[in-house]
């Protein structure tokens, strides 16, 4: 008895190691599929929505469930068919059986709920079945090219290519100086965009160091049209986080996750441009999980690891 359980255990075990082991697999294409008929799922136990299409995610969650609940109603069975016989019998045999009977029911019930706590215990996510993969966005890639030549512009040149724009050194944002972040005789941003990096500084206050390193007129050459003059002109910055941030030669997932975090709710959109090694790193960490496409490996002529944000 004691090895049956044992292989019982098991074989338990080795069901939930194989299941998560295959869920990437599982995931990693897009399908429908008509299912042949009806599980106890809100969507699709509705008799009126037979033989129409679905996506797995909900199908293998529902089987999930279904097996689950089946498998507690055959333990209460069992345990009420044991009942009987044990009441029924005055043998010794007969109330020996029972109470086995019981025994296993019992036993098989909470192997079934441990299958579920199990897996939920180790990450939530896994009882989910999510699968629905976030696309990558596809992204413009900021890359430094040639550094701008000439005289840097005065005050009045860059209000004339840039009329919405205010200066950063007014708004007191951290931000590297005129030359090194700009190439003007003073820095600037379109308001719009200075005002959100104002919420983002309300939000990383407490925790997180960073810097606007390019701003306009940029110090660079550039594709974006945002750090260029026009109507686009100072929508679109670089930031990057202190260095102090950094383990080894890339921030703590655990700070650069705060980081997107305060991002996001500072109203800016973002690309977080990153070395090759880095970027490894970063989209392989469950942390970062929900960020993966908000991460993009920079091309050799990148300035340095950074997020481009934008209105």
């Amino acid at each position: 008895m004691a090895l049956d359980k044992r292989r019982l255990i098991g074989l338990v075990c080795c069901a939930c190691f194989l299941f998560t082991l295959g869920m990437p697999f599982i995931t990693s294409a897009q399908v429908e599929y008509t299912p042949l008929a009806p599980i106890p799922l809100d969507n699709l136990s509705d008799p009126t929505r037979e033989n129409v299409p679905v996506q797995p995610g909900p199908y293998i969650e529902g089987l999930f469930r279904l097996a689950i609940g089946i498998a507690g109603a055959l333990a209460v069975i069992m345990i009420i068919v044991g009942g009987i016989q044990y009441i029924s019998t005055d043998s010794i045999s007969g109330t020996s059986s029972a109470k086995k009977t019981i025994e296993n029911a019992i036993w098989g019930l909470m192997l079934a709920i441990s299958a579920w706590l199990i897996l939920y215990t180790i990450n939530p996510q896994l009882v989910e079945f999510d699968l629905n993969l976030q696309p990558i966005e596809s992204t413009e890639i900021e890359v430094g090219s040639a550094s701008v030549n000439g005289p840097r512009l005065t005050a009045e040149e860059v209000e004339a290519s840039c009329p919405e724009c205010v200066s950063v050194v007014s708004l007191g944002l951290p931000a590297k100086p005129p030359g090194a972040g700009c190439w003007a005789e003073a820095c600037y941003l379109h308001a719009s965009l200075a005002n959100k990096l104002k919420n983002l500084q309300d939000e990383l206050s407490w925790n997180i160091e960073w810097q606007i390193t390019e701003m306009y007129p940029p110090t660079k050459g550039h594709n974006s049209s945002c750090h260029k003059a026009g109507q686009n002109a100072g929508k679109c910055a670089d930031i990057a986080i202190d260095r102090k941030h950094r383990n080894g030669n890339c921030i703590n997932p655990g700070t650069l996750k705060r980081f997107f975090e305060g991002l996001e709710a500072a109203g800016l959109g973002f690309q977080y441009e990153v070395m090759p090694d880095c970027y490894r790193a970063y989209t392989g960490n469950v942390q970062l999980r929900n960020f993966r496409n908000k991460i993009v490996e920079a091309g050799s002529l990148a300035t340095g690891e950074h997020a481009h944000v934008n209105l």
